[in-house]
């Protein structure tokens, strides 16, 4: 069963794969690193949007928070020499990984399960979970997400959940991580939403006090 699924899987992202053509910049009205508020009056969060699920192109918002741009390696535009993403991917505003606490430096990733979103679209969604993950030595965790009014946010609360009516899934995006960047990723496995939301909130706190 699980196979099948993979396989089904690995066919739906090579057909929602686009070509997103020679613009390599995306301006934004806001910093969308500092403007976007953390969470909402509904306990959801606040999460943008850099990479379309099924995507092999790697975007990153920039510096300053203002532009959606295409990453670039050795002068090229960079794509993921591996299946597209398995999930919208993107950040959550207004958060920091302080280096000083093992942290990359960037804001927290997430990893938005559901239908296609669009690049620098900011939404509200609601935690599962997180997957530990560390990049040469540092936190890169992936939080794993979905959207505040979907149909998975209404029947599903916690990545067992999850796992109980999806299986399999989270395998694959165990996998894709452990391998899209065409080395190993330090993968330290998945846990529950109350430990991913400690983390959000201190990466929060971290953002606000580096911010004075």
């Amino acid at each position: 069963m699980k196979k099948i699924i993979f396989i089904n899987f690995i066919i739906l992202l090579v057909i929602q794969n686009l070509s997103f053509g020679g613009k390599f910049e995306i301006s934004q009205k806001n910093n969308l690193l500092k403007d976007i508020p953390f969470s909402n009056l509904d306990n959801s969060l606040n999460a943008v949007v850099e990479i379309t699920s099924g995507s092999i192109e790697k975007w990153s918002i920039n510096k300053n928070g203002n532009i959606l741009q295409r990453e670039f390696k050795e002068g090229k535009p960079r794509t993921i020499d591996y299946i597209g993403y398995p999930g919208n991917y993107g950040f959550f505003p207004q958060t920091y990984l302080d280096k000083n606490e093992g942290g990359d430096g960037d804001a927290v990733d997430v990893l938005i399960i559901g239908k296609r979103l669009k690049k620098g679209s900011v939404v509200r969604v609601k935690i599962l979970g997180m997957l530990r993950v560390k990049d040469d030595g540092l936190i890169d965790n992936k939080v794993i997400a979905v959207l505040e009014d979907s149909k998975f946010s209404k029947n599903i609360r916690s990545l067992n959940k999850f796992e109980e009516n999806y299986p399999g899934v989270l395998q694959i995006i165990e996998t894709w991580f452990t391998n899209y960047k065409g080395q190993k990723m330090e993968i330290e496995g998945f846990v529950e939403k109350n430990i991913a939301n400690q983390f959000l909130t201190r990466s929060h706190q971290s953002f606000l006090e580096n911010e004075k």
